[in-house]
């Protein structure tokens, strides 16, 4: 009777020894719990930033696009502008090489004609000075 007094003692200790060492797991794994539940809470947070950053940035690239948009068609403007007035521009040099040219023209007949009044009013003094 001694021998299972003292067997029930020890399976009593061990019963208790093994419950010591259970509830210190227990507490281990329900601090990993709340250690992990605290982790989850932050990944939430920053998910949540992350998506409002990328909201944002959603917006603003879409404010961008449209100003380049709107860029883009006042550059073609500004470049059909441009050519226009270079065509222009090369309408009016060819128009000043014409009046260039006919000036030159006109005072070359214009000194052929001085030339030959010149001569002729010289050739009407020498016969009226030789009469």
């Amino acid at each position: 009777m001694y021998k299972a007094i003292r067997k029930r003692g020890d399976l009593l200790r061990k019963s208790e020894a093994d419950f010591l060492r259970v509830r210190e797991s227990i507490k281990a794994k329900v601090a990993e719990v709340e250690h992990l539940d605290s982790v989850v809470k932050k990944l939430k947070t920053s998910i949540q930033d992350t998506q409002k950053e990328k909201n944002q940035t959603e917006t603003e690239n879409t404010i961008l696009r449209t100003e380049i948009q709107q860029l883009n068609q006042l550059l073609q403007g500004v470049h059909k502008q441009c050519r226009k007035t270079a065509q222009e521009l090369a309408s009016q040099d060819e128009k000043l090489l014409l009046m260039e040219s006919s000036l030159k023209a006109t005072q070359e007949q214009l000194s052929e004609q001085i030339a030959e009044t010149v001569h002729q009013e010289k050739n009407s003094r020498k016969s009226q000075t030789e009469s």
